[in-house]
């Protein structure tokens, strides 16, 4: 139930950015738009980072084979 839960919270996010589009897209251009979207997601990714811990935070150095 948790999973379905966080599956309609994220939902909910993902759409309501195309509402908030709407009302804000005529005050605001589309590239100042784009750039407070990708610093709000950087914030919230910062933030999510402080709260895993560091084994979570590794990465297995195989997912880099291919880059």
């Amino acid at each position: 139930m948790n999973k379905y839960v966080l599956l309609l919270l994220i939902s909910c996010i993902w759409g309501s950015q195309f509402f908030f589009i709407a009302l804000v897209i005529d005050d605001v251009g589309v590239i100042t738009l784009s750039a407070i979207k990708a610093c709000i997601g950087g914030i919230c990714l910062l933030f999510i980072g402080f709260f895993l811990s560091k084994e979570e935070r590794r990465v297995n150095k195989s997912y880099y084979k291919w880059i």
